[in-house]
């Protein structure tokens, strides 16, 4: 199953220190044993988000979001920020967000979110 991890493009990205935020992505990439890979993605003008930061991950079984969602929650609270987690359709490309975690929602639950993706 091919995922997204993402910081939530309604927290008011543009006020976040992108830079900071991608370049602790890139060092955690580097040092990770997970197959992660980073998801920042440029938008067009027409569209009211600028960047979307975060991580692509594929994943067969729960324990494999551990590493990236702990790591992702302690950028969310250094940044108080939130993240959006969600599945990619490896055959159309869309996605769709399935649940949130970060400075205000909390610690995201491996089992709860799991079973939210099907896993």
């Amino acid at each position: 199953m091919k995922l997204y991890v993402q910081i939530d493009h309604t927290d008011g990205i543009d006020a976040l220190p992108k830079t900071d935020i991608s370049s602790a992505i890139n060092a955690w990439l580097e040092s990770s044993t997970s197959n992660a890979s980073h998801a920042q993605q440029e938008s067009s003008p027409s569209q009211q988000i600028s960047e979307r930061l975060g991580i692509h991950i594929e994943v067969q079984k729960r324990m494999e979001l551990k590493e990236p969602l702990n790591f992702l929650y302690s950028l969310a609270r250094q940044h108080k920020t939130e993240f959006v987690i969600g599945i990619i359709d490896e055959k159309t490309g869309n996605q769709e967000d399935v649940c949130y975690f970060g400075f205000e929602e909390g610690k995201p639950d491996i089992y709860e979110i799991s079973n939210y993706l099907g896993l």
